[in-house]
Order: C-alpha cells, then structure tokens, then sequence
C-alpha cells in the first residue's frame, strides 16, 4: 500500500504533464480527446503505433458499450413495445430489418478495406492519427446499432406463427458482432509476434484478416417462404 501511495502522485503528475505536453501540438478535437493508452501511444508513437493506436481506441470505444452489451443479454424490454399486428406487417417488417442490417454490414468493408489503410500509409511512412481514431470510432459505432439493432427484437409482439421468423432474424447479428469484438484482441496478438520476432532479430509478417457478412440461413429462408405462402389468405 506504501508503494502505491507512492506511485499515484508521481502516475498523476506524469498524466498532467503529457496532457500540457500534448497541447503544444495543437491536436485535432479528435485526438485530444484520447485517454489513457491511446494518449500515450499518440504522444510516445513507438514502433508499430499505428496500429497499437487502433486496436487501443477500438478497444475503449467497444468498453462504452456495455452497458447496452449487458441489456442484451439479460433481454430487458426498455423500449416502447410495438405490436406488428397481422402477418403482412410482419413480414413487412421484419424485410427492412434485414436490409438495414445488410447496410450495417456493408459499411465496415470501406472502413477496414480503404480507410484504415489509407490510415496506415505505406510501411516506412508516418501514419495519420485522426483518420485511424475515426475508423475504430465508427467501427464501434457499426456495433452499437447492431446491439440495437438486435435489441429491437426484444420490444416487439408478434403472432404465434411469426415468432419463429422473428427468432431467427435476431439472430443474425451474433456472428457479426462477435467479428468485431475480436478485432482488438486479434490485432494485438499479432503485434506481439512482431514484437517478439523483432526482439530475437527474425522477421514475422503479421496478418489479421476481417470478413464480416452475414451468413446465410436455409431455415429463415424456409421459414419466409411458409409465411408467404399463407399471405395470400389473408388478403
């Protein structure tokens, strides 16, 4: 206990003086919002800090996230309840779902495949920070509505004969979400080979790839089709 009564004034100091230091560099409104890690990499910007800083403010941003992580999981119903009412709204509704779920997904292949590398730069040359704080930003951003997205499920009514289709749409955020989650984690695996390659004087090219789609489904397809087919009755 000594020791750490010891330590936290230096640690605070320490953090006061890097963020008086960081000011003199006039940061966008972006940057200076960074903390912690992600402030230190910005400032120190060691070997490797661009993606260090990625992985490091994608991390923080998913953090923010938990407490919608958490309703979720515990299924809570904190939305306004809306029943879909006959069949033909249903499945009306449940069709834009799916496409604004295929938007979602769609939008981090620009975001991994074009903007963070051209965040990156080419190997040699200095990355740019603003451009990769905004890709792991709106990257966390891609998994936020895809909890809410999801969450929707959990405030609707729905006849007895739909609640299977409803299911299985809910479902379909799962997968993309976890690829997501996991980037972090990843990515830092693999800066760490690189370290270690590094530091026994061996060469170790690192790799993380990231494909996010949405997996096809022949039971929600099945289940689409037998409520199409009972449409027509009820018109």
């Amino acid at each position: 206990m000594d020791t750490l009564r010891r330590q936290l004034p230096y640690l605070f100091m320490e953090g006061l003086c890097l963020r008086e230091q960081l000011k003199d560099l006039k940061l966008a409104s972006a940057l200076a919002e960074l903390k912690g890690k992600s402030l230190r990499l910005l400032w120190e910007k060691p070997i490797g800090w661009e993606f260090k800083l990625f992985s490091s403010v994608l991390a923080d941003e998913l953090k923010l996230d938990q407490k919608v992580k958490w309703d979720l999981a515990y299924g809570l119903k904190l939305g306004r309840i809306i029943d879909l009412g006959e069949l033909p709204q249903v499945v009306q509704w449940a069709g834009q779902k799916l496409n604004n779920i295929v938007g979602l997904v769609q939008s981090v292949d620009p975001l991994v495949n074009k903007a963070l590398q051209e965040a990156f730069k080419e190997p040699g040359v200095p990355g740019d920070p603003e451009l990769i704080v905004y890709v792991a930003r709106t990257i966390a951003q891609v998994r936020r509505e895809l909890l809410m997205w999801t969450i929707d499920f959990n405030c609707t009514e729905v006849r007895p004969e739909c609640k299977r289709l409803i299911v299985l749409i809910s479902d379909f955020s799962q997968n993309v979400i976890e690829q997501l989650e996991s980037i972090p984690t990843r990515l830092d695996e693999e800066i760490r080979k690189v370290e270690n390659a590094l530091h026994r004087g061996e060469k170790y090219e690192g790799n993380v790839q990231v494909s996010i789609s949405i997996p096809e489904n022949k039971e929600l397809s099945a289940e689409f089709e037998r409520l199409m087919k009972m449409l027509p009755q009820l018109l």
